[in-house]
C-alpha cells in the first residue's frame, strides 16, 4: 500500500514553549495571554488579573533553568529586592510567585511602547536631541539604584524601554535589575545556555568586569551607559570587532574613535565620552550625578553649537516599521538642558516627546 508522505512546505511546525503557554493560568491568579518578549533567562508575556482582568506583565524563568535552586533562589531574591524601587525611569516590580509545578514569575507593570534596541537601527544615527534626554532618564535611574546600592551590570539597548505615558510622552523605563546575579548562579556573564543563547552583551561589559565579573560596581553601568550614548550619536559601536571575543579585546586594548571625526559637531562632547569611556574606572565619572552633570555643560556647547548652524527648516519624519518617528518633533536644544538640570536638582525622571503612536 502506497502512502502519500506529507508536505514538509504544509506541515506546521510544532509548537515551542513560549506559545505552549498561552492560556495558563498562575497560581489561580493570572491567565497569560500573548508572548511579548525572550531573553536569556526568562519568558515575558501579557497577562490579566482573575477576576478583574487588569493587564500587566508576567516574565517566567526558562524551563532550563527551573530545576537550578540556586539560579531560581537567585531570581526571587532579585525580585524581591526590585519591588522596592518606585521610580519613574525604573520599571515597576509587583510581585513575585511560584506555581504549584515550581515555575516561578515575576508580575511586573505592562509598558506601552518600543524597547530601544528595536528603536535603534545598526548604522543608523539618533539626532542628538533626541538622545540627550535618552540619556538622561538612563542616569536618572541609574542614581536611584545606585543610591540603594544596586548595580545593573547588564545594562544595554534591550534592558531600556520607551514607554508612553498616558499624556502621550515617552519616558526611559530601565529593565532588568539583579538579572545579572541570576546569570551568575546560571554560569555567569559571557556564558551560554543549553539552548545556545548568550548570558549579558560582551559590547556593553567594561574593562573591569571582563576582567572580573565579580569585581564590578557603579561605574560598569555608566561604563554601558556611556558605550549607548556613542552608539545612539554616531551610529557605530565605539569598541566593534566580528565574533565576540574580538570586541572583547577591543574594548580592553582599543581607544574609541574620537566623535568629532563622525561629525564634527559632536567634538563638544569629546572630552565628556573620553571620560565615560576611561579603562581605568577610577578616571571614570565616579557617579551617574556627577555624568549627568558634566553631560548637561557638554550639551551646552552642543546646543550653541547647532543653533548658528541650524537649518531653515526641520527635515521630514522618518516612519521605521510602525515604530515612533526618529525625526518627529524632539525638546528644543534649551529644554534639553534644562530637563537634565532639573532631573539633578529634583531627581525627576526623563519625559521626552519622541512621537505619539497613532
Amino acid at each position: 500500500m502506497n502512502v502519500d508522505k506529507p508536505n514538509p512546505a504544509t506541515v506546521p511546525p510544532p509548537p515551542n514553549h513560549r506559545d505552549s503557554l498561552i492560556g495558563r493560568i498562575l497560581s489561580e491568579r493570572y491567565r497569560l495571554v500573548s508572548a511579548l518578549e525572550e531573553g536569556g533567562m526568562g519568558l515575558v508575556f501579557i497577562a490579566e488579573t482573575i477576576p478583574e482582568r487588569n493587564t500587566l506583565a508576567i516574565k517566567i524563568l526558562k524551563p532550563e533553568f527551573q530545576s537550578d535552586p540556586e539560579v531560581v533562589a537567585r531570581f526571587l531574591d532579585e525580585a524581591r529586592a526590585a519591588e522596592r524601587f518606585v521610580h519613574p525611569n525604573i520599571v515597576r516590580i509587583f510581585g513575585h510567585g511560584v506555581c504549584g509545578d515550581g515555575t516561578p514569575y515575576i508580575t511586573m507593570e505592562l509598558l506601552e511602547g518600543v524597547p530601544f534596541n528595536k528603536y535603534t537601527k545598526k548604522g543608523e544615527r539618533t539626532p542628538f536631541a533626541q538622545a540627550l534626554p535618552i540619556m538622561q532618564g538612563i542616569l536618572c535611574g541609574l542614581t536611584a539604584a545606585h543610591a540603594a546600592g544596586v548595580v545593573h551590570r547588564d545594562l544595554k539597548p534591550a534592558n531600556i524601554f520607551l514607554s508612553r505615558n498616558p499624556q502621550g510622552v515617552f519616558e526611559v523605563k530601565l529593565l532588568d535589575f539583579g538579572i545579572a546575579k541570576v546569570m551568575d548562579a546560571a554560569g555567569g556573564m559571557g556564558s551560554k545556555t543549553r539552548t545556545g543563547m548568550f548570558l549579558g552583551t560582551p559590547a556593553y561589559m567594561s574593562p573591569e568586569q571582563i576582567k572580573s565579573p565579580k569585581n564590578v560596581d557603579a561605574r560598569t553601568d555608566l561604563w554601558a551607559a556611556g558605550v549607548m550614548f556613542y552608539r545612539m550619536l554616531t551610529g557605530t559601536p565605539p569598541f566593534s570587532g566580528q565574533y565576540d571575543v574580538d570586541r572583547l579585546s577591543a574594548i580592553l586594548t582599543e581607544t574609541q574613535v574620537p566623535m568629532e571625526r563622525i561629525d564634527p559637531s559632536l567634538a563638544p562632547l569629546s572630552e565628556f565620552m573620553t571620560r565615560a569611556l576611561q579603562k581605568d574606572r577610577a578616571n571614570r565619572f565616579q557617579s551617574a550625578t556627577e555624568m549627568a552633570q558634566a553631560l548637561g555643560q557638554a550639551a551646552q556647547a552642543v546646543a550653541a553649537g547647532h543653533s548658528a548652524n541650524a537649518p531653515s527648516h526641520a527635515p521630514e519624519a522618518d516612519d521605521i516599521a510602525g515604530l515612533p518617528k526618529k525625526r518627529a518633533s524632539g525638546p528644543s536644544w534649551a529644554l534639553a538642558v534644562v530637563l537634565i538640570l532639573l532631573a539633578l536638582a529634583g531627581g525627576v525622571g526623563s519625559g521626552f516627546a519622541l512621537a505619539k503612536y497613532r
